[in-house]
Order: C-alpha cells, then sequence, then structure tokens
C-alpha cells in the first residue's frame, strides 16, 4: 500500500502548539502560588505568631503529696500566788426615821462626817465614789412606820496596813449609823502577776501534750497557736454586818484586817504540731 503523507495545514499546528504553550505557563503559574503562599507562613510565624502547641506536649509534673499533718490541742492552767497590795471596803450609813425627808437629812449629815474622815485618813478623793444611795418604807401589818435611808461609798485603800485605821475612822465619825457591807482585795498592777500565771499555763500546756503525744506513740512540735480562754484574779472578799455603832472611847479596839494571798489564773488553749 502507499504511504500517503497528509500535509497539514500551517495554522493547524500554530493553534496545537498554542495550546501546549498555556497549559505549561498554568501550571508554572499554580507552582508560583504555592510558593508564595508557604512563604507568607514563614514570615508571619517570624513576625511574632503564636504557634499552636503540640498535641504531643507533656504535662509540668505535680507537686508530691505530702500527707495529712497531725496536731494536737490542749489546754493549760496556770496560776501565781501573790499578795495584794490595796483593799477596797464599802462603807456607808443607814438611818432610820418617821419620815423620808428625816430619814435622808440625817444620813446625809452622817455620810458628809464619814467622807470627811475617811479623807483626814489619808484616803484621796479619787479614791472615794458613792455606790448606793436609796431610801425606802419600814412596815408592819401593811402599815408605814418610818424610812430608812442610806448611803455607801467604795472606798479604795491604796496600803493594805490602812484599811483598819480606815474603817475605824469611818466609824467614829458616823457613829451609829455607821455600816460596813465588805471588804475586799486586789493588786493595783495585776500584770506582773499574770505574766508569772501565763508561763505557768504555757509549761502546764507542754506538759499535757507531751503527755498525749507519748502516749500516741508521737512527738510534740512546734507551737502553731496559742488563745488565752480566761483570766481570772481569785480575790478574797470579807462580808460584814452592819455595826451597831461606835463603842466608847475607852474601849475602841483597832478593826484587824488580814489581807492573805490572792491567785491570779490563767487558762491557756495551744495547738501543737506532732512529729
Amino acid at each position: 500500500m502507499t504511504e500517503q503523507t497528509i500535509d497539514r495545514p500551517r495554522w493547524v499546528n500554530a493553534a496545537t502548539l498554542g495550546v501546549a504553550v498555556g497549559v505549561l505557563a498554568v501550571g508554572i503559574a499554580i507552582a508560583l502560588n504555592i510558593g508564595s503562599s508557604e512563604s507568607c507562613a514563614c514570615d508571619t510565624s517570624r513576625a511574632g505568631a503564636v504557634a499552636e502547641p503540640s498535641s504531643t506536649t507533656s504535662p509540668p509534673p505535680t507537686a508530691p503529696t505530702t500527707g495529712v499533718s497531725r496536731t494536737i490541742t490542749v489546754t493549760g492552767q496556770g496560776t501565781a500566788t501573790v499578795k495584794p497590795d490595796m483593799a477596797t471596803v464599802q462603807l456607808g450609813v443607814s438611818v432610820q426615821r418617821p419620815t423620808a425627808n428625816a430619814a435622808l437629812q440625817q444620813a446625809n449629815k452622817s455620810a458628809t462626817a464619814l467622807i470627811d474622815a475617811l479623807k483626814a485618813a489619808g484616803v484621796a478623793d479619787d479614791d472615794i465614789a458613792t455606790s448606793n444611795l436609796s431610801i425606802w418604807p419600814q412596815y408592819d401589818n401593811s402599815q408605814v412606820t418610818g424610812y430608812t435611808a442610806s448611803n455607801t461609798v467604795s472606798v479604795t485603800v491604796r496600803a493594805i496596813d490602812r484599811t483598819g485605821p480606815v474603817i475605824d475612822a469611818a466609824a467614829a465619825a458616823a457613829g451609829d449609823d455607821i455600816s460596813i457591807s465588805g471588804v475586799s482585795f486586789g493588786l493595783s498592777d495585776p500584770e506582773q502577776s499574770l505574766a508569772a500565771a501565763r508561763a505557768d499555763a504555757m509549761a502546764n500546756a507542754a506538759k499535757r501534750a507531751g503527755e498525749f503525744a507519748a502516749a500516741a506513740d508521737a512527738g510534740v512540735g512546734a507551737v502553731l497557736q496559742i488563745s488565752e480562754t480566761a483570766v481570772q484574779p481569785f480575790v478574797p472578799t470579807i462580808y460584814a454586818d452592819r455595826a451597831a455603832g461606835a463603842a466608847p472611847a475607852s474601849t475602841v479596839v483597832p478593826t484587824p484586817i488580814q489581807a492573805g494571798t490572792t491567785d491570779v489564773s490563767v487558762t491557756v488553749n495551744v495547738v501543737y504540731a506532732l512529729s
């Protein structure tokens, strides 16, 4: 068979070449676009963008647990025994008269004489304070038979050995109208005694904590907390009935006063660590 050569027109060849060149250009453009996007991502990262953490990053290690701390709470009691250095005396007058006004007038007269005698005996004006003033009727078979008026002062005596003479001076001035309600003793400055009682209370608390800890097969550690729950200055009080009146000068016997001792008590709650 005879081979035939087909001559294509020139315009067909040119069109085919143009299509090939166009496809090549599109491929190059796509490649350039991809490269440009990657370049942008790198530039953004370099500009300070925060990268997302990798899912493979391990969490920070947790602190080891130390276990539950153990404590013990105890109550400590301490006492300091001291001699009081001051006294407080309730002195006054009590008067009975047919009328309220007559009773009040006589009570005023006797109370004034009593206060003047206290000052003459060395008691300072600031250490004398009125503590009671009253008038009340007296009855007999529901009938008023008279009135009683009383005036009482609280007297602070700052030297224990002067307490008896002060009472005697008041009784001499008030005569038969004198009344004595009671005597109490105390400390003019209790802080020094309280310091000793607190130290005793802490020592008592440490002793108790040691006993409990030993029973629990543990040791006593540091003090974690201290609270003072009670402070009690124990003050002995002498109560006296109303005096019957001043005795004649020839038979006067000085009033004896014995102050004894005063106990100052402190209670504390202390929390200790157990080792």
